[in-house]
């Protein structure tokens, strides 16, 4: 594994560079979203029912994008990005009110049957991340059942390495693509207090380093998907009204950039400084046997 400052460094802007078509992505879904109330007591009467008390929704996507690279003996490799941006919306009217955010790459939305968040990076040096989220508290009926069905759904992919050139003028230190991915996609039914409830989550993650030219870095590509099918019950078996949050999460978010795979050619004051070191060291050693 090559270390974290790898992982932030690119080089050439996603504004004048061109992507290629083997994009690092990912996507994280919960959808197909149904709410079922069971009457636990059918024969005295009971009117089962199920009330929001609050709620929010909220799409979120952030993207930074294009990098200027330098390097120095003093701090090493630095890296800006050159323009970012990002969309934020929360809509809190009802539960699962509708809500989308995008910019570039990056895309989020709720709606009543679910959440979404994806992502394709779109340059040499690109970030993206996209989360979506949906939040109630309701009060369910006494002697009264709560079922809610749905899939979660998530995938990522790196691309392969007959995917990338490196692009026009890139020095041959900065030869090798890292790419990353990553995709969270969860549901939770949960009481107040007390017992009961339920929650299922979905997570995936995977990188890789493709060089152009170094046969130490792996070139292999990865993609993964899982699809699951899920059922939470929540069930009021007293005879008062009981209330308890239900929330569902679709996050997901990556990078590709171009990075080092060769130290710098030190500076011309660092050869010397190196110099004069063995330099001394030599004096010291001579004066130490002529003792």
């Amino acid at each position: 594994m090559r270390s974290k400052i790898l992982r932030i460094l690119a080089l050439g802007g996603a504004l004048c560079l061109p992507a290629w078509v083997g994009a690092a992505s990912g996507i994280a879904t919960v959808e197909n979203l149904q709410f079922e109330v069971i009457n636990l007591a059918p024969g005295n009467g009971n009117t089962p029912s199920l009330s929001w008390n609050t709620a929010i929704a909220g799409a979120d996507v952030a993207v930074a994008y294009g990098s200027s690279i330098t390097y120095s003996a003093s701090s090493g490799w630095n890296v800006s990005y050159l323009s970012s941006g990002a969309d934020t919306v929360f809509n809190g009217t009802s539960f699962n009110s509708a809500a989308s955010a995008a910019f570039v790459g990056a895309q989020a939305s709720v709606a009543s049957d679910g959440v979404s968040a994806k992502f394709q990076t779109h340059g040499t040096g690109s970030f993206d991340s996209a989360s979506s989220f949906g939040y109630g508290e309701f009060t369910l009926s006494q002697m009264t059942g709560l079922r809610i069905t749905g899939t979660l759904s998530v995938a990522i992919h790196g691309p392969a390495a007959s995917t990338f050139t490196p692009p026009p003028g890139t020095p041959a230190d900065f030869a090798a693509l890292f790419a990353q991915s990553f995709a969270y996609a969860e549901v939770s039914l949960l009481p107040f207090s007390g017992d009961g409830g339920s929650s299922e989550f979905l997570s995936l993650s995977g990188e890789n380093y493709i060089p152009s030219s170094d046969p130490n870095l792996s070139s292999a590509s990865f993609g993964d998907s899982i699809l699951l099918p899920f059922t939470l019950r929540l069930f009021n078996t007293t005879d008062t009204d009981m209330t308890g949050t239900f929330s569902e999460r679709a996050i997901t978010s990556g990078e590709q950039l171009i990075t080092p795979i060769t130290s710098p050619v030190p500076e011309p004051q660092t050869w010397v400084m190196l110099a004069a070191g063995m330099l001394l060291a030599g004096l010291r050693l001579t004066h130490t046997r002529r003792g």
